[in-house]
C-alpha cells in the first residue's frame, strides 16, 4: 500500500527532475514535514539549494547549468528525498526507541519527589578582595535528570559546580544532600556519593595502567574481592576502554582521560555526578558518544544519577538536559526546564551565516514582521515577532538565491540570553 510520503515523493521526483530549481521550494517543504528532525535530511536540502543557486548566478546565462552538473544536483536531491522515504519506513526502530524512553519517562516519574541527591538554598561565595561574587543562588538536582549550566566564561559556572561538589565552602545559605545524609556535617559520606570531574584532570604518571588504577580506587573504596573485578570490568566495557585497560596516562588522548576520569567517579556508584566543561576536549564525534552516554547514565534504572554538567557547548548541553541554569557575571538569570525556555519572551530569533551584507538582508526581509538585524561579526541574529515563521524566512532567502552557510531557530534556546 503506497503511503502519504511515497506519493508526495513520486510527484517530487518528477518535478525535481523537469525543473530543478522551481522545484526546491517543495523539496524544503516536504523535508520539513516527512524528515527525521534527528538528521541532517533538511541541513542537507538547504545546502544542497544554496550550492544549485550558487551555480546558476556564476553561470553565464543565470538561468541553465551544464548537463553535467544538473544531473549531479538531480541525483543528490532524489537521494534526498529517498531518504525520507527510508526513515519513515523505520517503524521497528521507532517504535523500539518510543518503548524505550517511555519506560523511562515512567521509572523516573514514579521516583519520589524526595528523590534529589541535593537541595541549595540561596547559598553564595565572595572571593577575597571582592573581585567576584556569586549571588545568592538556589538549585535542587533530582535523580534521574541532567541540569546543564551556560553562560560565557568567568561568570561563575566552576564557583557553582564547586560547591555543590563539595569542594568549596559557601560563606552563607545552605547545602543539603537529602538522599546521602541528614546530617549536613557528615562530609566523609557526601563526598562518597558526589563524582566530580573538574576541567583540569590531574595527572596520574605511567606508574600504572588504566585497569591497574580502577581497582586500586575501587579497593580504597570499599570495593574488593569479585566485586571490585566485576565493577571494573563493566566500567571497562560500558566506557568503550577496555581497548586501552592496560595504557598508561600519557599513552591515552585526551578523549579517552576523560572517560578515566569518569570511570574513576563511577566505580562507587555516585548519587550525583557533577561534570565541569568535559566536552572542552574532545572532537565533534567524540562529543555525541560521551553526552549520550552521560544521558544513558543518569537514567539508569539500575542506579540513576542527578548530573550536573556545565559547557560552552549550548544547544548540545540543551538537548540532553531536563533542566538548565543560564549564568551572568555571578548571577543565575534563567534556571528551569528547558521545554520552557523562551515561553515567556515576546519575540523570535534566528541566528546565521550567509553571503549578503545586513543592508541587503534587511530589504529581503522587509516582507517579515522583523524588528532588528544584528550582524556580531562572524554571524547575523534576525530579531522578530512572535508570527515570524522560520520556513517563510528561509524560502525568500533561497528565492533571492543567497549562499547560506548557518540558518538556526535559536528562540527557544539560552544562546539568545547571551544577546539580551
Amino acid at each position: 500500500m503506497t503511503t502519504e510520503v511515497e506519493e508526495r515523493a513520486h510527484e517530487l521526483k518528477a518535478n525535481l527532475t523537469s525543473n530543478l530549481s522551481g522545484a526546491f521550494e517543495d523539496l524544503v517543504i516536504f523535508s520539513e514535514e516527512f524528515g527525521n528532525p534527528q538528521t541532517n535530511v533538511v541541513k542537507d536540502t538547504v545546502l544542497l539549494s544554496s550550492r544549485i543557486f550558487r551555480s546558476l548566478d556564476n553561470n553565464n546565462n543565470g538561468t541553465e547549468l551544464d548537463k553535467s552538473i544538473k544531473q549531479q544536483f538531480i541525483d543528490e536531491a532524489l537521494e534526498i528525498v529517498d531518504n525520507i522515504i527510508r526513515q519513515s519506513k523505520e517503524k521497528d526502530y521507532k517504535e523500539c526507541k518510543d518503548v524505550e524512553n517511555d519506560i523511562q519517562e515512567r521509572f523516573i516519574r514514579r521516583m519520589p519527589s524526595s528523590s534529589y541527591a541535593f537541595v541549595g538554598e540561596g547559598f553564595s561565595k565572595i572571593y577575597t578582595g571582592g573581585k567576584f561574587k556569586l549571588e545568592p543562588t538556589s538549585l535542587s538536582l533530582r535523580l534521574g535528570e541532567i541540569t546543564g549550566v551556560v553562560g560565557e566564561n568567568g561568570t561563575g559556572k566552576t564557583t557553582l559546580l564547586r560547591i555543590v561538589a563539595g569542594d568549596l565552602r559557601a560563606d552563607s545559605g545552605v547545602v543539603n544532600y537529602p538522599l546521602v545524609s541528614k546530617n549536613k556535617k557528615d562530609w566523609i559520606k557526601i563526598k562518597q556519593a558526589i563524582g566530580y570531574v573538574p576541567q583540569r584532570i590531574n595527572d596520574w604518571g605511567d606508574l600504572n595502567t588504566v585497569k591497574k588504577i580502577l581497582h586500586f580506587t575501587a579497593s580504597i573504596k570499599g570495593i574488593r574481592g569479585d566485586d571490585n573485578l566485576h565493577t571494573v570490568n563493566y566500567l571497562l566495557n560500558r566506557l568503550e576502554l577496555n581497548d586501552y585497560k592496560d595504557y598508561r596516562w600519557g599513552e591515552l588522548s585526551g578523549g579517552f582521560k576523560l572517560r578515566f576520569e569518569l570511570a574513576r567517579q563511577l566505580v562507587w556508584s555516585p548519587k550525583l555526578l557533577i561534570l565541569d566543561e568535559p566536552l572542552a576536549n574532545l572532537d565533534i564525534k567524540a562529543q555525541t558518544i560521551f553526552l549520550n552516554d552521560i544521558r544513558n547514565l543518569a537514567r539508569s534504572m539500575n542506579h540513576s544519577m542527578a548530573v550536573l554538567i556545565s559547557s560552552q557547548n549550548i544547544y548540545d548541553i540543551e538537548s540532553i538536559s531536563d533542566n538548565i541554569i543560564f549564568m551572568r557575571t555571578g548571577r543565575v538569570k534563567y534556571s528551569g526546564p528547558v521545554s520552557q525556555i523562551g515561553s515567556d519572551w515576546n519575540n523570535k530569533c534566528f541566528m546565521m551565516e550567509a553571503d549578503c551584507s545586513i543592508l541587503e538582508l534587511k530589504e529581503l526581509l522587509a516582507i517579515h514582521p522583523v524588528s532588528e538585524i544584528r550582524n556580531t561579526g562572524s554571524y547575523m541574529l534576525v530579531f522578530g515577532y512572535r508570527d515570524m515563521d522560520f520556513n517563510k524566512v528561509l524560502i525568500t532567502l533561497l528565492e533571492a538565491r543567497v549562499t547560506i552557510r548557518l540558518f538556526r531557530d535559536i528562540s527557544n534556546s539560552t544562546r539568545v540570553l547571551f544577546e539580551r
